[in-house]
């Protein structure tokens, strides 16, 4: 286990960036801290001017270049290419995800905003990269007329919606109302169906093809099939957690989950089972992210701690 250290507030994200040396990052209200993984003390910080409401978003690029971070509604994207300077300022209003989906600098969002003049969930592809940042691609997202007043009452402050778009960019799982989990196509915008979840979702991870949903419902772990939501392929108690993150291995074989406990644990993903069981002293485990070559994860503390872990 490593260990890295410099920021004073929770860590809310933290993501792996590649390159010829890999690097590690961890957002908080505040900044986005940056460290070489052979360092503890980070090798910059990346701040934003206003502090953020509820937890902030963090997305790498496929190459490690560019990094989006900040409050939900205004992002800042940095270009890591060369020593990180001023962020260019990317505004998405409604913002509720987004993800690198590939190599061509594109950032794959999902916001809530207004088609024919009715509320809607929409998915489009930013460039991140030179002087323009219009939609590449507008997609609504197909939205039951039942739907529309829960979308209307999203939150976007307090913690950060539960929702997640698979690395491909291909699939968007979305919380809309309690006992209920969405799943969409965000290529074509094609509604698949509820998830019923007996109590609230408190954790949501696709895989990173887009074929499951990991639902973590505070004590027990759920995985449906994304095109088939009422389908679970498996399911495992879990350890009780009101806030719990989950995150999957580039693979999709492996299932990490952070509790807010002192605890984080590895899964087999298929099959249900504990695989590892790490301990820390303390600080309370408040996010996780494996890194590219599925070989290690990452996982963020409230005391401002970041640690890098061997699966093995």
């Amino acid at each position: 286990m490593r260990e890295y250290v410099g920021p004073r507030e929770s860590v809310d994200e933290v993501a792996f960036v590649p390159g010829d040396v890999t690097r590690l990052a961890a957002a908080t209200n505040t900044a986005v801290y940056l460290w070489e993984v052979d360092r503890s003390e980070p090798a910059a910080v990346l701040s934003w001017d206003e502090t953020a409401w509820g937890e902030p978003l963090l997305a790498v690029s496929p190459d490690g270049r560019w990094l989006v971070a900040g409050p939900h509604e205004r992002l800042r994207v940095w270009d890591l290419a060369d020593s990180p300077g001023k962020p260019a300022l990317l505004p998405v209003p409604g913002l509720l995800a987004a993800e690198f989906p590939g190599r061509d600098g594109r950032l794959a969002v999902v916001y809530r905003g207004v088609t024919h003049r009715r509320l809607a969930l929409v998915a489009a592809a930013l460039p991140v990269g030179g002087r323009t940042r219009k939609p590449q691609r507008l997609t609504p997202l197909q939205l039951p007329v039942e739907l529309v007043s829960s979308v209307r009452s999203l939150s976007f402050r307090g913690y950060r919606q539960p929702v997640s778009l698979s690395a491909d960019g291909r699939r968007l799982a979305l919380p809309l109302r309690r006992g209920e989990v969405h799943v969409w196509d965000v290529e074509t915008g094609k509604w698949f169906g509820a998830i019923p979840v007996r109590k609230t979702a408190g954790g949501l991870a696709c895989s990173p093809d887009g074929s499951k949903v990991a639902v973590d419902a505070g004590t027990t772990v759920y995985l449906y099939e994304a095109d088939l939501p009422g389908l679970v392929v498996v399911k495992w108690k879990a350890n009780y957690s009101y806030v719990p993150r989950v995150a999957w291995s580039p693979d999709g074989r492996l299932l990490a989950r952070a509790d807010r406990s002192t605890t984080a644990r590895v899964y087999d993903a298929s099959a249900g089972r504990e695989v590892a069981s790490l301990k820390v002293k303390r600080g309370i485990l408040t996010c996780v992210a494996f890194a590219p070559d599925g070989l290690t994860f990452a996982t963020g503390t409230i005391d401002g701690r970041v640690r890098v872990w061997d699966v093995g």
